[in-house]
């Protein structure tokens, strides 16, 4: 059995509601779907996370706060965003 999503770092009671919305309903499906693919996910539905939501679930993922995740994959979901932003899907 899966952990329960709220049981990951990051992940307080209203994203967890957000993320379930998305289809996405624990722990390994946030791991298996990827902070990326799941943000853009939440954003469709009108979630205003920004970066520090990005990093939140990549933290999550990762199992440390989103303060600790290591530069080099913070830069390269910065590029992430901006693909996204410019219509890269």
């Amino acid at each position: 059995m899966s952990k329960s999503i709220e049981s990951l770092p990051n992940i307080d009671l209203g994203l967890a509601v957000r993320l379930r919305q998305v289809g996405i309903t624990d722990a390994d499906a946030l791991i298996r779907i990827g902070a990326g693919k799941a943000w853009q996910r939440l954003l469709r539905q009108g979630w205003q996370g920004g970066i520090d939501g990005l990093l939140r679930l990549e933290g999550a993922i990762s199992g440390v706060r989103w303060t600790q995740v290591p530069l080099d994959r913070q830069q390269e979901l910065c590029l992430e965003v901006v693909a996204y932003s410019q219509g890269v899907r």
